[in-house]
């Protein structure tokens, strides 16, 4: 581990600290880290965001406040890691200054060709993603067993699993987080 990622992963732990808080705060409010890219947030700062805690896994992106979307930075900030800010930074820092909380914008962009809203289609605000779409989180294994109860009991009201049969994988389920 060199020297400057020493220095970053310090720089990760002081930022959250009050004095450190209260530093970055100012260079928000001052607009240090640029302002966002989308149109209807209006030029509103953005607060640089790691999306890892481990050094060399992305380089810092920066976080909107009014539309809660990331942004590759377009500023000289592009070449810093970031764990040198950690995933927390932005969200610890508008929790300890309420005044910074800025309320989403009301204001929202609908698509129409030739004067007509675009429905359930890409680039509509109706537009439902399939079901199938699968969304990056974390699955503990209580969750993870709730989930696979639930899938189970959409089966058997579907009419596509026997009763006994739903019981018996549930009860299934239940061991396999037991044994772990």
């Amino acid at each position: 581990m060199c020297i400057r990622d020493r220095y970053g992963l310090i720089h990760a732990r002081f930022i959250i600290t009050p004095r450190g808080l209260a530093i970055m705060r100012e260079k928000y409010l001052s607009g240090k880290f640029g302002v966002c890219p989308r149109v209807l947030c209006e030029r509103q700062n953005v607060i640089p965001i790691g999306l890892s805690e481990e050094l060399r896994t992305s380089r810092v992106k920066v976080y909107c406040p009014k539309c809660e979307e990331l942004y590759v930075p377009k500023r000289k900030c592009i070449d810093i890691d970031g764990a040198y800010f950690g995933c927390s930074f932005p969200h610890i820092l508008l929790a300890s200054y309420s005044d910074l909380v800025i309320l989403p914008s009301t204001s929202v962009y609908i698509p129409k060709i030739n004067g007509f809203k675009i429905y359930k289609k890409k680039g509509s605000k109706f537009y439902q993603p399939p079901e199938s779409q699968t969304h990056l989180s974390y699955y503990g294994p209580d969750q993870l067993s709730k989930m696979q109860m639930g899938y189970n009991r959409k089966k058997f009201e579907a009419g596509n699993l026997s009763e006994e049969n739903t019981i018996k994988e549930n009860k299934a389920v239940s061991k396999k987080q037991l044994k772990k």
